[in-house]
């Protein structure tokens, strides 16, 4: 009598998602992690260690919202995002209120936050701040680098790439604006950079997603649209005795239709304001980005810069003078409105309080007046 098959848990390699068997000769990792605790006879080894909200504090403004995140922390490293799933609590609901995750400024005052999840616990404090009292009418670009290094090669702890983790980051801010007053568009930005026979040639790639619109759900949507430009660097060959860099990095595209957007459908009693998020150096110069900047501003726009993930290291520009990569993004920026965010989980507090620091920026720093 021959005995019944061993059942083959469905599997991926790490890196990979594709399945496959679980095969003791090559290290495998379940899809799901929590799935592999739920189902240890099928994947073996893997234990809940705790739950995290991400970040650990936060600053709002009184009627704005405020995105945490909650995550599922395993022996194997990884980390899940149950935030829709988990039990979310205010210690001080006078102060703030928490839905999901997203917590909403009452009061002025720090409250502490609270999410459950599976019996495990963890806490963030959120400062609530006076909402700034907007003394300008804003139409805003919001720019995205969606070159090949936000793309699979980006994916961290939590399975999420770069381009999936700012998506969701950038709601964040949408959700804060004031669509009764201002308006929102998005742009996303990559590139081509080539070397055959020595013919470089530098294409940059843009897209227009929506143009300023007032409506949330639209806007939303086309942010929802915006996707790495990776797929050309995995599958577009190199020619022989030839070099090609595919999904290059052209900042300088991203704010030059930014700027024709602003300018054409821009309202006159509204200011311009640019959101910039890149995690490269400027690598098409096509056009040459200093120059979009430097003419924007002196027209009175508003450039507000996000380096993410990049070491700042010495590097050329595209007038090939030496600089450090933080240094050159924030050139770009007005006023130094530039932010470093080191890792993607900074980008929630950035993103969710940038609508108060331009209002403040506008209505208090002299900088950013008309000229």
């Amino acid at each position: 009598m021959s005995l019944p098959s061993p059942k083959v848990a469905a599997c991926v390699l790490p890196g990979s998602t594709t399945k496959t068997k679980c095969d003791d000769a090559a290290p495998v990792i379940c899809a799901d992690p929590e799935q592999a605790v739920d189902n240890p006879g099928e994947c073996p080894g893997v234990a809940i260690t705790g739950l995290e909200v991400v970040p650990a504090s936060g600053v709002i403004s009184v009627g704005s919202i405020y995105p945490f995140t909650a995550r599922l922390k395993f022996s194997d490293g990884r980390k899940k995002d149950v935030t829709g799933k988990a039990t979310w609590s205010s210690f001080d609901p006078v102060i703030a209120a928490v839905s999901f995750g997203d917590t909403t400024g009452v009061h002025v005052g720090v409250a502490t936050i609270k999410a459950t999840y599976r019996g495990e616990t963890d806490f963030a404090q959120i400062q609530v701040t006076e909402a700034c009292v907007a003394t300008h009418l804003l139409d805003i670009v919001i720019v995205f680098d969606r070159s090949g290094s936000m793309g699979p090669g980006s994916i961290g702890v939590d399975g999420k790439n770069r381009m999936e983790r700012t998506i969701a980051a950038a709601k964040s801010f949408v959700k804060n604006v004031d669509f009764s007053r201002d308006r929102v568009s998005v742009v996303s930005f990559a590139g081509v950079w080539s070397n055959y026979g020595g013919q470089v040639t530098r294409t940059p790639s843009t897209t227009l997603h929506i143009g300023l619109s007032t409506s949330k759900a639209s806007i939303l949507a086309a942010i929802d649209e915006v996707t790495p430009n990776w797929a050309d660097c995995y599958t577009k060959p190199i020619n022989p005795g030839a070099g090609q860099v595919n999904c290059a990095t052209g900042i300088g595209g991203g704010l030059d239709t930014a700027k024709v957007e602003l300018n054409n459908n821009g309202r006159l009693s509204a200011r311009k304001v640019m959101i910039l998020l890149t995690d490269g150096m400027e690598n098409i110069c096509t056009p040459n980005p200093e120059t979009v900047a430097t003419n924007f501003k002196a027209s009175g726009g508003i450039i507000v810069g996000i380096a993410l993930s990049i070491p700042d290291v010495l590097t050329a520009s595209c007038t090939n003078a030496a600089t450090t990569t933080h240094t050159y993004i924030a050139g770009l920026t007005s006023c130094g409105l530039f932010f470093a965010a080191d890792d993607a989980d900074l980008l929630p507090n950035i993103y969710a309080t940038l609508p108060g620091l331009i209002c403040k920026s506008i209505s208090t720093n002299p900088c950013l007046y008309y000229y």
